[in-house]
């Protein structure tokens, strides 16, 4: 948790904010925690006073010339939004809350509060209106009559869940904080205000500290809530949810981030992956080339959105990992490899360069590195400018491994990925930001680029599904547009989450080579041995490993399933495996049915032992699945 620091109020004094936004006033009474509102009483003194925002005085009101007010705060801040009203009140017209939302993912320099007792309509609205993770969602709960809204408030996809108790009317034994970030307790102030009893506020602050929930104690309130303070047993709370999901948040967008930044547990995660397949594709793309013919000079990795090549950290990028993989590698290469490093922001392409000039000499003096190459520029201009002067030179591209670590989902078309993948012995390992993608799904203004990455605009059916429905039907249309457009043979994809196991986005790997498809597929399971290829912030990354579920007695059963009877060649069982299962490895399964006599081999190889399975057979050698 952090502690609120001092100089909180900006221009309000409202003690767990900074500042306050309202593009709407006025509100209606809906519980018991309305009888006495502050709103209202100050919404009557302004209209009083003649103050243009408040001629309606304390009726719903829209004001459309406050709605880009955030994006005008350069300075980072907290805000409440809608301190004089409810955003989801019905008489909010859901357009207008669409675009207060939009304003919020614009303005991601800030932290967006969000305050209901409307949660009905908030859970009713959440699945169409896109949550960036700057925004914190919250609902009023009074007495134990309102805890259904905590329920409510645990299905919305927002990154920080938080409950106000203000004004606690009575004591709330039964709180379930599961999925909650953070807990606001405050007693009714102003004429007419409700005594807290100070064992209600106790019994709260407890089941925070044992819940290990952020606990805020606001005030005491009553006539005097000055007088009174905010002090409980001796000391105030002011802990406040952790910015980490925001962290996050910002990494994504690529505008946003310092020239350096902090790495997240996640791109540990990716960058183990490609280190991994890196060694392994590095030896086996070398001997390919030479054997196919296919290119005699050389072999390519390109880094399309290279960065700095370190992290605020320490920790190396993704450019200077993979010099140091191929100069620690344990294979000699028989065909060198060329590292072509883009990157567009010129203070990180100047960090980069003058990184990799600690790695010239030794690159010189190795056998394994041809060139690096360090360029500053746009990865799709740069990597279509490259495939241009090939075609008119008449020369292919291949081997070759393009790592294209977009930060969005608009920075790699379907169309460059077709370019590629159209040469010989190229392979894409790509990155598809789902839940910026997600917020830009209902924006008119935001569908070419969409359509740009999907090659069309087959994506756009998503609008008519239900939240919870968008990811894997978005995910299954990528898939086989990737297949269908750019002509790709074989696709695979991780999915990589947040600290709160909310989907953040998907890595793709592509490839025409069934042997690439075999060593990717082991790298991912390096990093989650389940099948389900899918890591979550929230594990610790020094301990990626987690229980296996996709067992051999699964394999099995998908394998019977689909060949029952059946006779087929062992590369066809293998093939099948790597496509359409999650595992790579077969043959320990293979064996295991034979033993059982669950599987016959119909023509073994010559002083063949059971339960083999040779490699240079398993074009020819057949087997047929029994029950």
């Amino acid at each position: 948790m952090m502690v609120l620091r001092n100089a909180m109020a900006q221009n309000s004094k409202i003690e767990w904010t900074e500042s306050t936004w309202n593009p709407v006033t006025g509100c209606t009474k809906i519980s018991m925690g309305c009888r006495n509102c502050y709103a209202e009483r100050m919404a009557l003194r302004l209209m009083a006073a003649g103050s243009p925002n408040y001629t309606n005085g304390f009726r719903v009101t829209v004001h459309p010339h406050l709605v880009e007010i955030p994006l005008r705060w350069k300075q980072p801040r907290m805000i409440f939004v809608n301190s004089m009203s409810d955003l989801f009140h019905e008489d909010i017209p859901f357009d207008f809350v669409v675009q207060i939302f939009d304003v919020m993912f614009r303005a991601s320099q800030h932290q967006f509060q969000v305050l209901t007792k409307r949660s009905e309509r908030m859970l009713h609205l959440a699945s169409k209106l896109p949550w960036p993770g700057n925004v914190w969602m919250g609902v009023t709960v009074e007495t134990s009559d309102y805890l259904c809204r905590i329920d409510h408030l645990r299905q919305i996809p927002a990154s920080v869940k938080f409950i106000s108790f203000e004004p606690l009317l009575g004591r709330i034994p039964n709180i379930d904080l599961t999925g909650i970030d953070w807990v606001i307790v405050g007693g009714e102030s102003g004429p007419g205000a409700r005594p807290m009893k100070q064992q209600w506020a106790i019994q709260i602050r407890d089941k925070c500290l044992n819940a290990g929930v952020p606990f805020f104690f606001k005030q005491w309130g009553g006539v005097n809530k000055k007088r009174n303070g905010r002090s409980l047993e001796g000391r105030t709370w002011d802990d406040m949810p952790s910015l980490k999901g925001q962290l996050m948040f910002v990494e994504k967008m690529a505008d946003t981030l310092p020239t350096i930044w902090q790495r997240t547990a996640h791109t540990f995660a990716k960058h183990q992956i490609l280190d991994t397949y890196l060694k392994a594709w590095t030896p086996i793309m070398s001997s390919q080339s030479v054997r196919l013919g296919v290119s005699g000079t050389e072999l390519l990795f390109v880094d399309g959105f290279a960065g700095p090549g370190r992290y605020a950290g320490g920790q190396v990028g993704s450019p200077i990992l993979a010099i140091k993989s191929i100069l620690s590698h344990s294979h000699d290469l028989k065909v060198p490899i060329r590292f072509l490093f883009i990157e567009i922001n010129k203070e990180r392409h100047a960090i980069l360069r003058d990184a990799i000039k600690a790695y010239k000499e030794q690159a010189a003096k190795s056998r394994r590195i041809k060139s690096i190459t360090v360029e500053q520029g746009d990865c799709e201009t740069v990597l279509n400018k490259m495939l241009d002067d090939l075609e008119k030179e008449k020369r292919k591209v291949g081997p070759a491994l393009f790592f294209l670590d977009q930060s969005g989902y608009s920075d790699v078309s379907m169309e460059l990925i077709r370019r590629i993948m159209s040469q010989p012995l190229c392979e894409v390992f790509f990155y598809l930001n789902w839940d910026h993608m997600n917020r830009f799904l209902i924006d008119p203004t935001k569908w070419p680029s969409i359509n740009r990455t999907f090659g069309g605009d087959d994506w756009r059916s998503v609008l008519t599904l239900e939240m919870a429905e968008r990811p894997r039907f978005i995910l299954q249309t990528y898939r086989t547009t990737l297949k269908n457009k750019a002509s790709i043979k074989y696709v695979w994809h991780f999915a990589m989450c947040d600290s709160n196991d909310k989907l953040l986005y998907w890595l793709f790997f592509c490839t025409n080579n069934l042997r690439g498809l075999e060593e990717m597929k082991r790298a991912m399971w390096r990093v989650d041995p389940t099948g389900g290829f899918r890591f979550s912030d929230k594990n610790d990354p020094s301990q990626l490993n987690l229980f296996e579920n996709y067992t051999h007695d699964v394999l099995i059963e998908d394998i019977l399933s689909s060949f029952h009877g059946k006779k087929l060649t062992v590369s066809k069982v293998k093939e099948f495996v790597l496509t359409e299962t999650p595992a790579y490895l077969y043959k320990n399964v293979l064996k295991l049915l034979e033993k059982q006599e669950r599987l016959k081999v119909i023509n073994p190889p010559p002083g063949r032992h059971n339960g083999t399975f040779p490699d240079e057979y398993m074009q020819k050698m057949c087997v047929q699945f029994l029950s």
